[in-house]
């Protein structure tokens, strides 16, 4: 089920269905959206505009809404602040009402000559027309007197910042000067980059990603932002991060996990196994290590291999939903249908909304003869499918032919008639064939 249909129910016209969260949306409405509510397990919220599902950080909602304006963004208002700060603290993540939304360090200095420079920084462009930005922005800057927290700014995309008691974000006359400084103080440029792409907002890593607490160091970094990459789609670009950093520390365990993982994304199955197997061997003993080494093994023909390594993944996470949808599926394969259906059963309760389990066990359920539960697993498939932009029409045939073939079992002729019609219009090779779960 769909975020829209979760809070609103119906379906979003696909063209217009948004991304991602990020600064590119549809035109706010002029009034507050009546149907805007938050989103669940997120800082977001959403709301409709013109058949469209928004999605923005609410205290960023709640300031467009707001009926009480701020203060206009005004130089003096820093200028007052700068020279009382004595020590500077750069977070890994955004802001959010006013505070930052991340609780690691990437740069933490009291130099008077790092501090005096950071003064030269924060220069506004008096100029500039007046803009908000609609997503968390990052990297954060917090100005300290000592232990005091004095201020604490939002870099946004490296041109802006945003500070709580302003109405709007405030251009910088020349934001490369402050990202020099982040850069010449301990933010390397992958991590920069990954926060001016909102690729990361600081609320927590991604993928395998491990939880820092305290400072990042320059090789974390890299490591994390190659990490978010490759969670976001980017194998090529993370990959050739992890190449850098292991030729000099092989021994990192982490880096091995992530290149993996990117070989992984990337078809490499042997190089996928060999970097698993090194991970495993340092003592980065992640689930989803075990579970990337598995999907390499059976996709190279070692069956046996991977319910291990399966087994494995969910003795350290008994609800690895993957590893449970894996192992079902190859013992399926196998003809192990009593043990296929046991993993599939639990997959489907830890990931209900997911329509890869469904798929594996309506076939399973086919060779036990429970059609009218293939049927319901089946539909739900088709309809999940059938959501997806761009996806392949002759996965989505393919489950319609075996639903048809349910319903034929069952003497259901017209409702066979009609899947496999709709199955012979998405993929003609597929239209009058018998298929059948063997």
């Amino acid at each position: 089920m769909s975020i829209w249909e979760k809070l609103f129910g119906g379906s979003p016209r696909e063209e217009s269905a948004p991304k991602s969260a990020s600064t590119v949306q549809p035109k706010l409405p002029k009034e507050r959206p009546p149907d805007a509510r938050p989103l669940p397990g997120s800082r977001c919220v959403a709301f409709q505009s013109n058949g469209c599902l928004m999605v923005m950080p609410r205290d960023a909602f709640e300031h467009h809404y707001a009926e009480r304006r701020l203060p206009t963004p005004a130089q003096h208002d820093l200028d007052s602040l700068l020279p009382t700060v004595t020590r500077a603290r750069v977070t890994a993540g955004g802001i959010y009402e006013g505070a930052s939304i991340s609780s690691n360090a990437l740069v933490d200095t009291s130099d008077n000559a790092a501090i005096e420079r950071l003064r030269a920084c924060l220069v506004i462009d008096p100029g500039a027309p007046p803009s908000r930005c609609l997503c968390f922005g990052g990297p954060t800057l917090e100005l300290f007197a000592g232990d005091e927290l004095l201020a604490t700014l939002g870099l946004q995309h490296g041109k802006a910042i945003r500070w709580s008691r302003w109405q709007d974000d405030a251009t910088l006359v020349e934001g490369g000067k402050l990202n020099e400084w982040l850069g010449d103080h301990g933010v390397v440029l992958p991590m920069l980059e990954l926060l001016f792409e909102n690729g990361f907002d600081g609320s927590g890593p991604a993928g395998l990603a491990p939880v820092i607490d305290g400072r990042i160091s320059r090789r974390q970094q890299r490591l994390w932002a190659a990490e978010h990459r490759r969670a976001k789609g980017d194998a090529a670009g993370a990959l050739k991060t992890c190449d850098k950093i292991i030729a000099k520390r092989p021994d990192i365990g982490y880096a091995r996990a992530i290149r993996a993982r990117c070989r992984d994304a990337l078809g490499d199955h042997a190089g996928t196994i060999e970097d698993c197997t090194a991970a495993l061997d340092l003592g980065f003993r992640h689930p989803d290590v075990f579970f990337a080494r598995a999907v390499a093994h059976d996709l190279s023909g070692r069956p046996e291999c991977a319910i291990a390594d399966c087994g494995e993944a969910l003795a350290l996470d008994p609800e690895h939903a993957n590893a449970l949808n894996s192992r079902g599926g190859i013992r399926l394969r196998s003809g192990d249908v009593t043990g296929a259906l046991a993993d599939l059963n639990e997959a489907v309760r830890v990931a209900p909304d997911a329509w890869m389990p469904r798929m594996a066990r309506a076939q399973a359920f086919m060779h036990t003869d429970e059609l009218t539960a293939a049927i319901s697993d089946f539909g739900i498939v088709i309809e999940a499918l059938s959501r997806r932009a761009g996806g392949d029409p002759s996965l989505l045939a393919t489950m319609l032919m075996l639903r048809g073939e349910c319903h034929k079992r069952l003497g259901h002729s017209d409702k066979a008639l009609a899947d496999t019609t709709a199955a012979g219009r998405l993929g003609p090779s597929l239209e009058g064939r018998n298929v059948t779960i063997r």
